[in-house]
This record gives C-alpha cells, structure tokens and sequence, in this order.
C-alpha cells in the first residue's frame, strides 16, 4: 500500500466552506495536516497556516484489528499539544486533530473501489465516503470526508502513472445530503476513450457503478478554474457547478500543476430536491483538455 487519505469538506450554520487533507504512509509517516478556508464569499480557498504550522507531524502509531483501524500522534516532545487521533470501524469514524478538527460520522453504504491497469501495473484505489458532524476550529460543522487507500508498485501512485497521466480529464469525490434526509456520495471521472468510471452510493446501500460516461468541460474562469462540468452517466445527466470559494490555488494553479483542485456540487440536471450538505472536491487536468477523444497510446 502506498499510502492513506483522510480528507473532507465541511460546513457551518452559515454555509461556510472549510477542506482538510492528512496523508499517512504505510508504515504512520505523516508530514501534517493541510487546511484550506476562504473568510469571504467570492474568494478563494487557502491554506491555513495556523493549522499547518501547529498540527501534529511525524509518525502516527497505528493499531489495526478486525474491530477497528486506530492511528495516534502527538505524544512525545516537544509536540505534545499536537494531537492527532484517527479510529475507524466498519460504520463509525472519529478524526481529532488538536484545537483544529474534532469530527464524528457514520458509513454512507460500502465501501467503493476501482482499478487502473497498464500493461505493466496497475493503481488499486479503495475509497470509504462518510457524513460526519462535530467542529472544525471550534465552528460548528456538517460535511462528507473520505477514507481512501492507494495501492500500487513502488514508484508510482495514482495520478502519477502512464493511465490517468495520459487520460483523464476530471475525477470529483463527491456527496450530498438532501432535504428529504436522503445521503448520496460517490465518485465521477472521466478521460480520454473508454477511461471513466461513475459510483454513486447511498445510505441504504444500494450502488450504481457505470463505465458509460461523457463528460465537457464546459466553461473555465479566465484563470483556467473549472466552472461548469456535464457529465452524462448511463443517458442520466449530471453536472458539476464550482462553488464561488471552491478554488484552491495553494493547491496549484492551472497551468502550474497538472490537477489544480477545487470544491463544488455534483448533482443530478432537474434535481428537485434541496442540497444542504455537500461536497465535491477534486481536479481537472487542463493539459489534457475539456473533451474526451480517442485514447492516446501509453
């Protein structure tokens, strides 16, 4: 396994965005946890360099039986007010992070996976979608986080090898929580020939997975920001609407980087209901274009 990621964005009463994103190597190595927030509507998402300058770093212990999957930081000195403490089961979940995150949640239906081969390898992608609550920087919070698992050969990660490298054009982990109570997470990517996978999960467990997707890229912001995103999965169209805080530029711009991030909704066109929680968090690739055509050769 190359690593894990424990990640989300999160909401308060006022609708405010808030995203975290901590990485675990195999054996506990973390180098931190990375915050980003916008104060005003209208701006762009940033790092919060309280957040990153204070959290734990370093090696997390981790405990792992059939029960649950524990990691604990921040013990030692001189970073003993550092705590970081992440236990997963089957159906619940707590992150703490010091001050700075304190989130509890349950499983939104299985477990998802996919698989990116190549003639020599493959990326192995396993991804647990979950809505949580509690505090973020002492703010009261609703959102979505995922736990997700990245197992490949030494050298290469996902994103970093010859198939999505060449292929995709956007890849969003997503959910929603709607005014009927109803929650719906998943994921969408597309690419470049018959590369793309859609999973659409929900808090009864019933699972939609599709290889039958187009995707556009409709419209960029002057910068290069992804606007607007139409997904059509099985003839049932989707869209991706950026949030008007959603870009991440300390993440890379585009142009920069290869996947500039950012945050928005991932939703049904004509859906009826009323979205009050949600996330859709992940990148384009404007390198590769807005419009799948053919698969280059890898």
């Amino acid at each position: 396994m190359d690593c894990t990621y424990v990640w989300g964005t999160f909401r308060d009463e006022d609708g405010n965005p808030t995203s975290a994103v901590r990485r675990i190597a195999t054996a506990g190595d973390t180098t931190g946890l990375t915050m980003l927030n916008s104060p005003r509507p209208g701006g762009d998402s940033r790092i919060v360099a309280e957040v990153g300058a204070n959290a734990f770093v370093g090696r997390a212990l981790p405990s792992i039986t059939e029960q649950a999957v524990r990691f604990v930081g921040g013990k030692a000195y001189p970073h003993g007010d550092r705590g970081f403490e992440f236990t997963m089961s089957s159906s619940d979940l707590h992150w703490a992070e010091a001050d700075f995150i304190d989130l509890s949640g349950r499983i939104v239906g299985p477990g998802l996976q996919f698989l990116t081969p190549w003639p020599d390898g493959a990326v192995m992608y396993t991804s647990r979608l979950w809505h949580v609550q509690g505090t973020v920087r002492c703010a009261a919070v609703t959102g979505f986080m995922g736990v997700d698992n990245v197992f490949a050969p030494p050298g290469y990660s996902w994103g970093h090898e010859p198939v999505s490298d060449a292929y995709e054009l956007s890849w969003y982990t997503w959910g929603n929580q709607y005014d009927d109570g109803t929650l719906e997470v998943g994921h969408i990517a597309k690419g470049h020939g018959h590369w793309g996978f859609a999973l659409v999960n929900n808090d009864v467990g019933e699972l939609t997975r599709s290889t039958n997707i187009t995707s556009s890229v409709d419209e960029r912001d002057e910068v290069g920001w992804p606007l607007h995103i139409t997904y059509d999965v099985d003839e049932e169209p989707w869209e991706w609407v950026a949030d008007d805080r959603g870009r991440m530029p300390d993440m890379g711009l585009p142009g920069q980087r290869r996947t500039p991030n950012s945050e928005g909704q991932f939703r049904r066109v004509g859906e009826t209901r009323r979205i009050t929680t949600w996330m859709a968090w992940g990148e384009t690739v404007p390198a590769n274009g807005d419009v799948s055509r053919p698969a280059p050769p890898i």
